[in-house]
């Protein structure tokens, strides 16, 4: 849309200091930015856009190992949708971790679906495994509900799961951190067998914030001890940078309830994917580098590469014409080493992926460059395509609000705040050019009226002849 276009539809300006706010807004959740906004809470639901988010997904994102951006200046920024094809592993016998949410926000269904879960993963765990359930709220209420771990099959896991609904009830605030910590105290790290905390709840720690510093702590600490952290998201309001980051940062996995666990079938269907899940081959990276086309890569530290799902890596290509991008990664799958060649062509930089330039200079601004985006890559990446072009199209339509009302001061910085996020946009360019022009006075309100909407918006002008242009 054309200047003058958006000129006809005089938008209300909200308020340029909080709009411009918007580009300090990380695109990664708070693992980018450090920070949270004051009085941040968990986010509930599906946010607006949500459907579209998913139809990227599935129509642009899902099936593009690569996407490529060319700045006006600068070098070519890409986005690597990477994904290990390594064989499943052997399987080992599972050590089960179950952390149940029995804080207020998980009265009602919540622990009703939790009992269920822990019921169904009881019957279909294999009989060399070993479960052993917590309740997790305040530090003096958390604690074991079962005696250490025990068989799938014995009654004190029967015991504790009919315990989320007949002894316990929701009630208090969640201590995440430590909860977490101190049911980790409990498992002894042994890689001959497959160790797992499964997280049952909302993410929420209400009792005391998880910090990212904290996070990222207690999620290099089960990485290096070879636990995976997976989460069911349960309850109405969820705290995404919890579930989501925890699990990427160990190789694990949300998987979200779509069944009906008060039916059997439901029950079964969805603890067989909960346990698919859970064996799934991750690599886990010691050492890594990429090929001399890359100069610079972000995450500063390759998380844990699940086989069932990309992980987003992003950065420049430093070398001009360059057909591919490329990667070494020797690691370790389920303790066997294993060294990964990949390789992926690069495509033609197309103009609508802009949102990729912010996203890179976002991940050289973070306090912890090493943390890796919390959302699988398709889904961080159609999320933000979205966010980035409401963000330019918020600003292109504040700027022109501005130039009407010849608050130039304003009009500039939105329009300087459209090209920083997308360099190549004609219409920010041909905005700030405008701007300039009615600051020199080689443009009057009168000129661009006839524009606009000629006579009846040109008569809008003072008698006398054009006003004066504040600078």
């Amino acid at each position: 849309m054309s200047v003058v276009k958006r000129l006809r539809l005089l938008p209300v300006l909200l308020g340029v200091s909080a709009t411009l706010a918007a580009l300090g807004t990380t695109l990664f959740g708070d693992l980018r930015t450090g920070t949270s906004a004051p009085g941040a809470g968990p986010v509930g639901g599906r946010p607006d856009g949500g459907r579209l988010v998913d139809e990227l997904v599935a129509t642009k994102f899902g099936t593009v190992p690569v996407l490529t951006y060319q700045p006006r200046d600068g070098e070519l920024v890409f986005a690597w949708q990477v994904r290990p094809e390594v064989p499943a592993p052997a399987p080992r016998p599972r050590d089960v971790l179950v952390l149940v949410d029995t804080s207020a926000s998980q009265a009602g269904r919540a622990l009703q679906q939790a009992r269920q879960i822990v019921t169904g993963l009881a019957a279909q765990l294999g009989s060399g495994d070993r479960v052993s359930v917590w309740s997790l709220s305040t530090p003096g209420a958390t604690r074991a509900l079962t005696a250490g771990f025990q068989a799938p099959g014995a009654e004190n896991v029967a015991e504790a799961a009919r315990a989320l609904t007949e002894v316990e009830y929701g009630s208090g605030a969640t201590d995440l951190k430590g909860g977490l910590e101190k049911a980790l105290a409990t498992l002894a790290p042994n890689r001959g067998r497959h160790q797992v905390v499964l997280y049952l709840g909302d993410g929420e720690s209400a009792f005391e914030r998880v910090s990212e510093s904290q996070r990222l702590a207690l999620g290099g600490r089960m990485d290096r001890d070879d636990v995976g952290f997976f989460a069911v998201p349960l309850g109405l309001k969820l705290d995404a940078q919890n579930l989501h980051g925890l699990t990427a940062l160990t190789g694990g996995a949300v998987v979200r309830v779509q069944e009906d666990l008060s039916q059997a079938p439901g029950q079964k269907a969805f603890v067989g994917r909960l346990v698919g899940a859970l064996d799934v081959a991750v690599v886990k990276p010691e050492t890594w580098s990429f090929g001399p086309e890359v100069g610079e890569s972000y995450p500063t530290k390759l998380p844990p590469l699940r086989a069932d799902r990309a992980t987003l890596v992003m950065g420049r290509i430093a070398r001009p014409g360059a057909t591919g991008v490329s990667a070494t990664v020797n690691g370790t799958v389920s303790g066997k080493g294993v060294v990964l060649n990949l390789s992926q062509a690069l495509p033609a930089p197309r103009v609508d992926h802009f949102f990729l330039n912010l996203m890179v200079t976002q991940w050289r601004n973070a306090p912890h460059k090493d943390a890796p985006a919390m959302l699988q890559s398709d889904r961080a990446l159609a999320l933000a395509s979205t966010q980035v072009k409401l963000y330019r199209d918020e600003f292109l339509t504040q700027a022109v609000w501005a130039v009407s009302v010849d608050r130039f001061d304003e009009a500039e910085k939105l329009y300087a705040a459209a090209r920083k996020v997308d360099p190549t946009d004609r219409e920010a360019a041909h905005g700030a050019a405008l701007v300039a022009k009615m600051r020199a006075g080689a443009l009057t309100r009168a000129d661009l009226a006839k524009q606009v909407g000629g006579p009846a918006r040109a008569a809008q002008e003072p008698k006398g002849g054009p006003r004066r242009v504040r600078r």
